[in-house]
């Protein structure tokens, strides 16, 4: 199709693009739904940077990326489930952070939200982090 193949697959937004358009036309009846995971933190240069104000190798920040994700969700109605601007996951903040590295700590009783890196969600995240915000969209998308 003509419009799929004007889309830039090379670039985050056109890939982004060309999977909704794939994805309306072969499902066109289908809730759709995009996550835009928790704020993060990590390392540039060897200095922690908070990656919602800082710079990616690209020139983005993790707020721009998410804001132009937004607009592409918005032109292809697909709802947004919004952890980075609505969820409690902020990893700026240590205490969201595990002391222990997951792959160390095997126990269910964690009450970290993510692994010592800062990005991966540990299960407690995913229930108290991801799970409220997702129920809510599905619930929302679900509504007649």
């Amino acid at each position: 199709d003509a419009e799929a193949e004007a889309l830039n697959r090379n670039t985050v937004m056109g890939g982004i693009a060309y999977l909704f358009y794939k994805m309306i036309s072969l499902h066109p009846k289908a809730q759709r739904f995009f996550l835009l995971t928790h704020r993060t933190k990590g390392k540039v240069n060897g200095t922690v940077a908070d990656w919602s104000v800082t710079e990616n190798t690209q020139g983005y920040t993790q707020t721009e990326l998410f804001e132009a994700i937004k607009k592409v969700c918005a032109l292809y109605s697909v709802k947004v489930i919004d952890v980075f601007g609505e969820g409690v996951i902020n990893t700026v903040f240590d205490v969201y952070k595990s002391d222990v590295p997951y792959s160390d700590d095997k126990t269910v009783t964690n009450r970290a939200f993510v692994d010592t890196d800062g990005v991966h969600p540990l299960a407690y995240g995913y229930l108290h982090g991801y799970v409220p915000l997702v129920k809510q969209a599905l619930h929302m998308g679900t509504r007649k």
